[in-house]
């Protein structure tokens, strides 16, 4: 068995939020093409989403630089996930609304990495 038959590179790739019934495309969060297989992507990927919205502190004060002024008090705190694909998550919620907060999530996200790590952050995300 290949990594290919449990993981499908040809699927688009979510992270849903059971809790709120929003969820995120994979691809965007891609740093440059190739850098992901199936759900997995190299640098920033949904382990870094989920992370950056459920982070939850009385104390403001975060080793990270924060610009959107949130991430102590993380909108997805508490929620319920999973990551699935597309297809299949059509197929499961026919007829249901759920939002695609992809765009939201990448512009916090590079805000987040760009603040913390200068200009050419994307580049030291991807050596490490």
């Amino acid at each position: 068995m290949q990594r290919d038959d449990f993981y499908p590179r040809d699927e688009v790739w979510i992270l849903r939020n059971l809790t709120t019934r929003q969820y995120v495309r994979r691809e965007p969060l891609e740093l440059q093409p190739g850098l992901a297989n199936g759900p997995f992507v190299r640098g920033i990927g949904f382990g870094s989403v989920v992370l950056s919205r459920i982070s939850w502190s009385s104390d403001s004060s975060v080793s990270l630089k924060d610009p959107t002024g949130r991430i102590h008090r993380a909108p997805w705190a508490g929620h319920r996930f999973d990551v699935t694909i597309m297809t299949r998550h059509e197929k499961l919620t026919a007829g249901q609304n759920w939002t695609d907060v992809t765009e939201e999530i990448v512009e916090e996200v590079t805000a987040i990495w760009s603040a913390d790590l200068g200009p050419k952050w994307k580049q030291i995300v991807l050596r490490h």
